[in-house]
């Protein structure tokens, strides 16, 4: 029996969530041998710098992007890259050690850069022969701090990530690459003729267009004033938002809905049915995360890119405009606008279908786990 530890913490939704879905995954393939456990990376008593680490990067990407973009190019140092890592080691290992012997860990998966160092010393803390293997979440734009714990496995998702472990001095033979994990209810696009069946179920309109606005765990910035565009304008469609934890913005959409009458308008907080919207959804608006946009892309709908963290996900706006499977709009009316044009074209929509066929994306979470079962 493997039992395999997951290091996560809750900066942004891609973290838990991959660690989540790489524990589903590996369980399902290989039934009664592996048994897997979430482990939040700092001890409950680190109040101060789990918030620090976790709501200080929620405000500066939804609300002080320069703070985010200089902590960012800060991260980027090696110096600074080593005491950060040395830092939490020193706050987080023996937590992570006293789980790892508690539990009878035999392997850890690390699926945060600042967690490395702190996972490798617990693992010589317990029993150095215990592999670690991080898997890197950054599919494209990979900042060197993912790269700070050398001695070790690394699983990426793409040639571009691979090229930048090897500039970081990763030897060759320690790093795979894969193809970008997805949840398995992104895996396959649904029937055209369930679509009508799923909005009636949801209580929306069948016969009518439905634009998704959904941006991971803190909601998509901005989301409010692409609503309000919306409406001012007399859009035809329907509208869903996803707020996450974002009680602020869900107050100001419903505050929104309230003050211009829009019976049209689903506002949502957390949900545990997103592959539902997005296959009932003629239209996804959302920020450049990489687990919701290749999810989109995994389930053929058309995708607006609103904003992206500068830097860290630069890439990922890069790989959806280059190929021509999606468009980076800022502006509320230019949004509404493509957004009106792709309900009104159909032979758009199949053009831009056949361009993400092409690309042939497909769900590395089964090669992944296989992998690191195999370690």
């Amino acid at each position: 029996m493997q039992r395999i530890l997951y290091l996560y913490l809750n900066t942004g939704g891609g973290h838990i969530s991959g660690a989540r879905a790489l524990k589903t995954g590996m369980e399902t393939l290989f039934p009664g041998q592996s048994e897997g456990h979430l482990l939040h990376g700092y001890p409950p008593r680190l109040v101060l710098d789990r918030l620090v680490m976790e709501q200080g990067y929620s405000l500066a990407v939804n609300h002080f992007m320069p703070g985010y973009l200089l902590a960012y190019k800060l991260a980027e140092l090696r110096p600074l890259i080593a005491l950060s890592q040395e830092t939490t080691a020193q706050a987080c290992s023996g937590y992570i050690a006293s789980h790892i012997h508690r539990l009878g860990i035999t392997k850890v998966v690390c699926l945060h850069f600042i967690l490395e160092k702190a996972a490798r010393d617990a693992i010589r803390q317990v029993n150095p022969a215990i592999p670690l293997v991080t898997v890197v979440m950054d599919p494209f734009s990979v900042p060197p701090i993912w790269f700070g714990v050398k001695e070790q496995e690394f699983c990426v998702f793409s040639e571009r990530a691979r090229q930048s472990a090897l500039d970081e001095g990763i030897a060759p033979e320690r790093v795979r690459v894969f193809p970008l994990m997805l949840r398995r209810e992104f895996e396959t696009p649904r029937p055209s003729e369930a679509v009508p069946e799923l909005k009636r179920k949801y209580g929306f309109d069948p016969t009518r267009p439905l634009l998704l606005l959904a941006g991971g765990g803190d909601g998509l910035p901005r989301s409010d004033r692409i609503v309000k565009e919306a409406l001012a304008r007399g859009f035809e469609g329907q509208i869903a938002v996803v707020c996450g934890k974002n009680i602020l913005l869900r107050r100001r959409l419903r505050d929104l809905r309230t003050r211009m009458g829009a019976r049209d308008l689903k506002i949502y907080g957390f949900v545990d049915f997103m592959a539902d919207l997005m296959a009932m959804a003629d239209c996804v608006v959302t920020k450049a995360g990489p687990a919701t946009v290749m999810e989109t892309l995994a389930l053929k709908k058309p995708l607006i890119i609103s904003c992206y963290v500068r830097n860290q996900e630069k890439g990922n706006v890069q790989f959806v405009t280059s190929n021509k499977v999606g468009w980076y709009l800022t502006e509320p009316g230019e949004i509404v606008e493509k957004a009106r044009e792709i309900f009104a074209n159909p032979e758009l929509r199949r053009d831009l279908e056949a361009r993400i066929s092409a690309l042939g994306i497909r769900n590395g979470l089964s090669d992944l786990a296989r992998h690191i079962f195999q370690l």
